[in-house]
C-alpha cells in the first residue's frame, strides 16, 4: 500500500502542473515555452537560494551569529527559509518577464510563468 501512495504521490506531483498549464494555454491562449521559462526561472534563483540558506546556517553553526533558543528555532528558520526565498524567487520571476518583453505582458503568460515556476517547484521539492 506505501508503494501504491508514493507512486501516487509521484504522479500528482509531475501531472498537477502540466494539467494547470494545459489549461491556462486553452483558456489564455499562453505559449508553452513561458512554463519552461518559468521553470528555469525557479531552477535559476535556486542557484542563489541553496547557497546563501547553506551561508547562513553556517554562520549559526560557528557562532558568528547567535544561534535561537530551542523554543525559537523553528520560527526563526521558518521566517529566514521564507525571507531568503522571496529575495531569490521574486527577482528571478522579475527578470523573467523582463526579458519576455511584450510577450511576457498578458495575464495569461504571467500565469503560465508562474504555473512554470511553481510547478517545478511542486514537482522537484514533493519528490524528495
Amino acid at each position: 500500500m506505501l508503494e501504491f501512495t508514493f507512486l501516487l504521490a509521484i504522479l500528482i506531483e509531475w501531472a498537477v502542473p502540466f494539467v494547470l498549464a494545459f489549461l491556462i494555454a486553452r483558456r489564455y491562449r499562453a505559449a508553452w515555452g513561458l512554463f519552461w521559462v518559468g521553470a528555469l526561472a525557479f531552477a535559476a534563483s535556486q542557484i542563489v537560494h541553496i547557497p546563501l540558506n547553506l551561508g547562513i546556517s553556517a554562520l549559526f553553526r560557528n557562532g558568528l551569529i547567535p544561534a535561537p533558543t530551542p523554543e525559537a528555532a523553528i520560527a526563526v528558520n521558518a521566517v529566514l527559509a521564507g525571507t531568503t526565498a522571496a529575495l531569490c524567487e521574486t527577482p528571478a520571476r522579475l527578470i523573467a518577464l523582463r526579458l519576455l518583453k511584450e510577450r511576457g505582458r498578458d495575464w495569461g503568460s504571467a500565469l503560465m510563468v508562474g504555473a512554470g515556476h511553481g510547478g517545478i517547484e511542486f514537482s522537484l521539492w514533493g519528490c524528495q
